[in-house]
């Protein structure tokens, strides 16, 4: 389900636009709480299993996952299960970031990690950095002049500065 939510924190709210996603991972249900609000601070964010861990989750979404937590319930465990959640997480982040960037084009960024994912999240010989990568690179974000959204992988054309024709839209009315 896709709803708002307002939070309250010392006396201040924050709007919140959650989606949910539920499913089976070999037998075991699981579910996928993300929120996004531009306020979100990537440096402090962290990962939630259905309470704060210390796992540092440095982008603007905050994420709750029903992982199988060690016992310092700070980390989570080395399992196959584990793998194809966080797998699905990242999934889940970059198609719910290409929904919204219809309507906002802060999408791009809310991606963009300040640092990497710590390496506690990798498993065996998944690297959830690279996983991440590959799905925000096929994640249509970036805003376009046409009001449409691109991604990565369809290579758009970046300009060092302005092309010619904007020097007369700019000095213009239009």
């Amino acid at each position: 389900e896709d709803e708002a939510v307002i939070i309250y924190e010392n006396e201040e709210g924050y709007t919140f636009d959650v989606f949910t996603k539920n499913g089976e991972i070999n037998g075991k249900k699981y579910e996928i709480v993300i929120a996004y609000d531009d306020e979100i601070d990537p440096k402090s964010n962290v990962l939630y299993s259905y309470f704060a861990t210390k796992i540092d989750f440095p982008i603007k979404w905050k994420c709750h996952a029903t992982f199988d937590l060690k016992l310092d319930r700070n980390s989570i465990k080395a399992s196959k299960e584990n793998q194809i959640l966080l797998q699905e997480l990242a999934i889940f982040i970059c198609d719910k970031a290409s929904e919204l960037s219809k309507n906002n084009y802060k999408m791009f960024d809310s991606l963009l990690r300040v640092s990497q994912f710590p390496k506690s999240l990798n498993i065996k010989d998944f690297d959830f950095n690279a996983e991440f990568d590959k799905y925000f690179y096929k994640a249509n974000v970036l805003p376009t002049f046409r009001s449409t959204s691109v991604s990565l992988e369809s290579q758009p054309y970046f300009y060092d500065r302005a092309p010619f024709f904007f020097n007369s839209i700019m000095t213009h009315d239009i």
